[in-house]
């Protein structure tokens, strides 16, 4: 019986600590400042998210994107398999500073790949005419929070 009463403090506390944690990034609704924009993004840094991208979904709300991110800067290809809306994409290096960027990706486009002409280390996928309304070039400035 003391055991069992013991277990069950012991994981009284568990619990307590586990849920005051702060939240992992991915589960924070971290905000990308890309020049003068500020946009929500959610996180792709596994595998797993990274291959799914924006797959599957309907569409992305205004002022959001998805964020990839690669343990290190590399020539990484996108494409629109099973895509159902157009987007914009914006390859960054490992300061945060734009390196390439690709306007109006279509999802007709598929098996198309699209790759940066300098190696990146993050990129960041949003709704087409994104790049174009913001005036984000190469050489534009994000930093993530």
């Amino acid at each position: 019986m003391k055991k069992k009463i013991i277990f069950a403090s012991a994981l009284v506390v568990l619990i307590i600590l586990l849920g005051s944690r702060e939240a992992p990034l991915a589960t924070q609704n971290p905000t990308l400042t890309i020049g003068d924009t500020k946009i929500a993004v959610e996180i792709a840094d596994t595998e797993a998210t990274r291959t799914r991208g924006l797959s599957g979904r309907a569409s992305l709300a205004e002022n959001t994107g998805l964020l990839f991110i690669f343990n290190r800067a590399d020539y990484y290809g996108f494409w629109m398999e099973e895509m159902n809306f157009p987007i914009d994409i914006i390859w960054l290096d490992n300061n945060w500073r734009v390196v390439d960027i690709t306007i109006n990706a279509l999802p007709q486009n598929f098996p198309t790949t699209y790759q940066p002409r300098a190696p990146a280390r993050y990129v960041l996928e949003v709704n087409a005419g994104f790049i174009t309304t913001h005036h984000i070039t190469i050489g534009t400035q994000a930093v993530l929070r």
